[in-house]
């Protein structure tokens, strides 16, 4: 089936390697379109999102090709709000992709939504806030763990791709360093430990990030409150320091995709 539709204006079309792959009119919303199409073998492995005013979201995926994947499918949800939703499937070889998904045997993508020009909400409102705010999670559904997110940095608007876990599920609390890019955890059972969903102590929080090592990869400190930052400009992403009443709800940690968190076992 052609998810080309030609009568008016588009509001929203998505590209890929450059060919276009589905464009959307006001008429149709609400509305789910859902493309497939093969991983370029040199091409950029872009998904681009334009919008009625020539916007662009652009949400590079080349490591899902470093990886294998071979075949892409596609879901782009633009809601009555005019807010987008998109995600992908990602499969070394064309098939049952959903069972394969439900099966932890194919990766799922998730992008940063976005608000089109058409939608009453100021995009402004996102800039720094954290994943449950953003759309990336939802309260009362956990995302599985084969799903990775691909962010679109709110200065340098370049993107990037990161990993999720579930530290309440894990037992574990998190910390970022100060570049923002690296990512310690620790048992929530470790002395002064800041709860999930409860406000942290910052005294005795103070006192745990005291023990903390160093990171690993770059020296620096690890700190409750540093944000989760940009790994290209360096720009806040989920931003602690400027949102802090989110930090207690931000059950979800995260690293860089294919890096390796720091693992913190003392007293």
């Amino acid at each position: 089936m052609s998810w080309f539709h030609r009568k008016g204006k588009p509001i929203l079309r998505a590209m890929w390697g450059g060919r276009e792959l589905a464009r959307i009119t006001k008429e149709q919303v609400p509305v789910e379109v859902t493309p497939e199409a093969g991983v370029p073998d040199q091409e950029a492995c872009t998904l681009v999102l334009v919008g009625s005013g020539g916007q662009e979201w652009s949400y590079d995926i080349a490591s899902a090709r470093d990886e294998g994947g071979r075949m892409v499918y596609f879901s782009v949800r633009v809601h009555p709000t005019f807010a987008v939703q998109a995600d992908c499937v990602v499969v070394e070889r064309p098939g049952d992709f959903r069972q394969a998904f439900a099966e932890g045997k194919a990766k799922g993508i998730r992008f940063q939504p976005l608000y089109l020009p058409e939608c009453e909400t100021a995009p402004a409102e996102l800039i720094g806030r954290g994943l449950f705010f953003r759309g990336f999670h939802f309260p009362g559904s956990v995302t599985p763990g084969n799903v990775s997110h691909v962010a679109i940095c709110d200065q340098c608007r370049r993107s990037f791709r990161f990993q999720s876990f579930h530290a309440g599920f894990a037992n574990l609390v998190y910390f970022y360093c100060e570049t923002g890019t690296h990512t310690l955890v620790a048992r929530n059972t470790v002395e002064d430990a800041p709860p999930l969903l409860a406000p942290a102590d910052p005294v005795a929080v103070a006192r745990l990030e005291a023990r903390l090592p160093p990171c690993q990869q770059c020296g620096k400190s690890f700190r409750y409150a540093n944000p989760f930052r940009c790994p290209g400009c360096g720009a806040p992403y989920i931003d602690f320091e400027r949102h802090p009443e989110q930090r207690q709800g931000e059950y979800y940690g995260n690293h860089l995709y294919g890096d390796e968190v720091q693992v913190f076992r003392g007293p």
